[in-house]
């Protein structure tokens, strides 16, 4: 979405303009007019494909243990010949400069991360760091999928805080077809560009001078 040196949107390409028109074919195939999602759930059955993963079959076992063999996994693509693409978002753990007792810290965290305490964070709902848990595997084989798809995992730019909730606001018109999404995508730019100015980056992230 930005420029190497995080200041120049790239919103407006070939490929941005065949997602938008990607989502927006996927948008009217799944609500074609007068259907209505109000009370629809994949775990109530009203829904046959959603963007899951850890979490989402963490709350299907809790909720409708049945289900779990009927549910399958896989990591999106453009097309055949394309590589897939993994969304993921990792949850950060940090020891304050001035803490204390730092060494106490540093056990917290490789006990909480361990292989031992993976069925507890699993039954949670939190995908561990580890690749190779055994009582995943055993205990949850539909998930392996889920830890194969970390091979695909993209990463996010850092971005102005609200950042992505004005860019879905903007996009949005265009997905539910309201306007071109070729429009919509320019005016998610145009916002984008207009917050960048102010953002001040990260230190490890700005351009040396």
């Amino acid at each position: 979405m930005l420029s190497a040196d995080l200041r120049r949107p790239l919103l407006l390409s070939h490929e941005s303009v065949e997602a938008m028109e990607f989502y927006k074919e996927l948008y009217q195939t799944a609500y074609p007019p007068g259907y209505s999602a109000r009370g629809v759930s994949f775990v109530s059955g009203g829904v046959g494909m959603q963007m899951g993963g850890f979490d989402h079959y963490m709350q299907v076992y809790r909720t409708v243990p049945d289900l779990i063999d009927e549910i399958g996994y896989f990591a999106p693509r453009r097309s055949p010949a394309h590589q897939p693409a993994v969304q993921a978002f990792a949850n950060g753990l940090a020891i304050p400069a001035g803490a204390k007792e730092p060494e106490l810290a540093w056990k917290f965290i490789a006990g909480l991360v361990s292989r031992a305490a993976s069925p507890y964070t699993a039954t949670a709902g939190a995908m561990g760091p580890l690749i190779d848990y055994e009582w995943i595997m055993q205990e949850h084989p539909a998930l392996i999928p889920v830890y194969s798809g970390l091979d695909y995992v993209f990463p996010h730019p850092l971005l102005p805080s609200g950042t992505f909730q004005r860019m879905s606001d903007a996009l949005a018109p265009g997905v539910i077809g309201r306007v071109d999404p070729g429009i919509a995508l320019r005016n998610a730019e145009q916002d984008l560009l207009s917050h960048l100015p102010d953002w001040e980056l990260p230190k490890a992230l700005a351009p040396l001078e």
